[in-house]
């Protein structure tokens, strides 16, 4: 062997045994993006998922207020129907007690609502007579009709005329006056004599029956 001319072995790795290396700086950069697009990635499915339940969460407070407007709405049309009823079985008391007709009542009311003084009613002085006994079909109650004299004045001074006719019972109104309320109170443009009957009055030979203010209103609640 030539002197100088000597050359180390190079060092060969064995089988099964790996050599530590460092990363290249191409290979660091290219790592680093990849971690940076998984990021992205998990940031983008995590938005959507957090806005899905937003959307989720407005679309039921949506239809939440919607349902609690429909419930109000029919709370508004319930009350406003019962106090129609009710008022139109007032203004029959008003006029079967007082002997006022619906013009008067109207001018009370108007007085009262415009804030005007309302002056103390006159108590119209009556006068029961016994009048004959009604017989009535089936169905039908039968009643002791008394002929009433009503003498007073509204007030407006206007003289109320003596009338005789006859009458129902204080807590009663006759089954034509029922049927018109119950029909009104329904909103229904249906026949009266199938309202009647659905009272309990059959309207043969002219059947004058009466039918209470607590059947009414039992009436108008089952129709709510």
């Amino acid at each position: 062997m030539a002197a100088g001319n000597t050359e180390l072995p190079s060092k060969q790795s064995r089988p099964g045994e790996t050599q530590d290396t460092l990363p290249t700086p191409h290979q660091s950069t290219a790592r680093t993006e990849q971690n940076h697009k998984q990021r992205n990635l998990a940031n983008q499915r995590n938005f959507r998922s957090r806005r899905k339940e937003y959307v989720l969460e407005l679309e039921q407070k949506v239809r939440d207020y919607e349902r609690e407007g429909v419930v109000a709405t029919e709370k508004v049309q319930h009350a406003a129907r019962s106090l129609q009823a009710e008022n139109a079985a007032l203004r029959q008391l008003i006029q079967q007690g007082l002997g006022w007709d619906a013009g008067a009542v109207d001018r009370y009311v108007a007085h009262a609502v415009m804030g005007g003084r309302v002056e103390p009613l006159l108590q119209p002085t009556t006068q029961f007579h016994a009048g004959p006994q009604l017989h009535i079909e089936p169905k039908c109650e039968d009643y002791d009709y008394a002929t009433s004299r009503w003498q007073g004045s509204d007030y407006y001074g206007s003289s109320v005329p003596a009338t005789s006719e006859s009458t129902t019972p204080g807590d009663a109104m006759s089954c034509e006056d029922a049927a018109t309320i119950l029909a009104e109170f329904r909103a229904q443009a249906v026949d009266l004599e199938l309202i009647k009957r659905e009272l309990g009055c059959e309207p043969v030979n002219d059947c004058r029956c009466s039918i209470s203010h607590g059947a009414l209103f039992a009436k108008m609640a089952d129709s709510m």
